[in-house]
């Protein structure tokens, strides 16, 4: 066939140093897959809870607002995420230094873009209802909305955090989503159906101040241990 030398490629058996996936790849690989299971808890639980609680009216305003968050954190977090590749080559060769100039920047721009996307939407959705514009009841109240931007904004630091670290190879994250993902839903339950969304959204923010700086704690521990000398 046309690509036949290409193919046969696949077939030989490579040489040089190999990668176990059982070894090398899978302890990662169950923890982040654990972490990511947990997100759901803490990240998607609520438009369905708001649902089951209050009709399709709350959890359709819920989703259109957290629809608006998530924008934001997924823009501001490519300033770090496609970086990701570069983190692991320096880690490699241990050029810390390196590793900590692009890393630190990086991480103030995108937690400094998060705020101001964060800011936005709070500002635009207080000048809706102040207008009376029909479009604010399409979202959250006003004081809902603005402790899911902080929250959003607190997020971003954990999650640049996650990047540097799960690109040494290891993921450190895993108790702290187990622990957020507990807290999260068991306080949205709980206050959901006491205060509605404003309950849900306090108790995911609530989540959020314990579980960044229980991160924050766990990354300078990794780094320090991690780029020591020897």
């Amino acid at each position: 066939t046309k690509h036949r030398r290409f193919l046969a490629g696949f077939a030989e058996r490579p040489a040089g140093p190999r990668v176990s996936w059982a070894r090398d790849l899978r302890p990662q690989q169950t923890r982040i897959a654990l972490s990511w299971i947990s997100g759901w808890f803490a990240f998607s639980l609520f438009t369905p809870l708001l649902f089951s609680l209050e009709g399709p009216g709350a959890a359709g305003r819920w989703g259109l607002t957290w629809s608006l968050f998530a924008l934001v954190t997924s823009v501001a977090g490519l300033w770090i995420a496609t970086r990701q590749a570069r983190f692991g080559v320096w880690i490699a060769k241990r050029e810390f230094a390196a590793l900590d100039a692009d890393f630190r920047p990086r991480l103030v721009a995108s937690a400094l873009l998060a705020a101001a996307g964060s800011a936005l939407i709070c500002a635009g959705l207080w000048f809706l209802d102040r207008r009376g514009h029909p479009w604010a009841a399409r979202l959250l109240p006003t004081d809902a909305t603005l402790l899911l931007g902080i929250a959003t904004v607190l997020l971003q630091v954990s999650h640049g955090q996650a990047v540097y670290l799960r690109a040494h190879g290891k993921e450190p994250f895993l108790w702290p989503s187990l622990l957020q993902a507990a807290l999260t839903a068991g306080g949205a339950v709980a206050l959901g159906r006491a205060y509605g969304a404003k309950g849900m959204a306090t108790a995911y923010l609530a989540g959020v101040l314990l579980v960044v700086p229980l991160g924050s704690w766990i990354w300078i521990r990794c780094r320090k241990e991690w780029h020591a000398p020897g």
